[in-house]
């Protein structure tokens, strides 16, 4: 409570990690209100705090016109892929000043995955986008691979790891990778790609030159598939 009330009349912190505060619906609700009156905030941790979509509707609220934030973690907070994955892409869709945006380990899933990916052909400011462990299937991923294809932000780094993806959606992913200039990390570990899927990923890396860090751990390639993998790196 008295963290909350100060940040409404902070002019010096520009950074605030909150998590695992079990701050919930209520205490979220508060902190809107309080970051009203804050126009220097620029990074908001927010994880594992149950906020649910209630809690993510109202952070959304405070996105839509915040012209000071540029990195929000709203990780392992039971945001769905209705309510609160819908809030939170009208918001995104409007705010641009946000760089980096964290909703790993929610439940988005394809529903939630596919106003988001209305939200990014719209947004010009994202750059970094984390949603590891939201169930997106193939499904999810190809159309987040998509947006990303049309979308005027310049992602620089990308996280869609343990979201059951198969060959389908490794080769939706290849599309986006095919040509692009600015993603230099990407993590797609703890899915289901074999070796189908890392072909048509392989051959986009060989065109996209800016990708220095890659974690594909924990998938069903074969030593023929890693082999492909690594040689499209050279």
């Amino acid at each position: 409570q008295y963290v909350i009330e100060a940040l409404a009349f902070n002019s010096v912190c520009v950074a605030v990690d909150l998590s695992k505060n079990g701050i919930g619906t209520l205490g979220t609700d508060a902190l809107v209100q309080a970051l009203r009156h804050n126009d220097l905030l620029q990074t908001l941790v927010m994880d594992t705090n149950n906020i649910g979509d209630e809690g993510a509707e109202a952070l959304a609220t405070y996105m839509a016109g915040n012209t000071s934030l540029t990195t929000l973690n709203l990780s392992s907070n039971s945001i769905a892929d209705v309510d609160g994955a819908v809030a939170i892409a009208e918001s995104l869709s409007q705010n641009e000043s946000l760089e980096s945006l964290c909703l790993s380990d929610n439940y988005i899933g394809p529903m939630g995955a596919s106003v988001l990916a209305n939200a990014l052909k719209s947004n010009r400011s994202l750059k970094k986008l984390y949603l590891k462990g939201n169930d997106l299937g193939d499904e999810g991923v190809r159309v987040i691979s998509e947006a990303l294809k049309e979308s005027k932000c310049e992602l620089t780094a990308l996280d869609i790891g343990n979201n059951p993806i198969g060959n389908e959606g490794a080769e939706a992913l290849a599309g986006f990778l095919t040509g692009n200039k600015t993603l230099e990390e990407l993590n797609v570990n703890m899915n289901d790609i074999g070796n189908a899927g890392i072909y048509k990923v392989a051959e986009a890396l060989k065109t996209c030159k800016s990708l220095h860090t890659l974690d594909m751990g924990g998938n069903s390639l074969t030593e023929e598939g890693t082999s492909v993998l690594v040689n499209a790196l050279k």
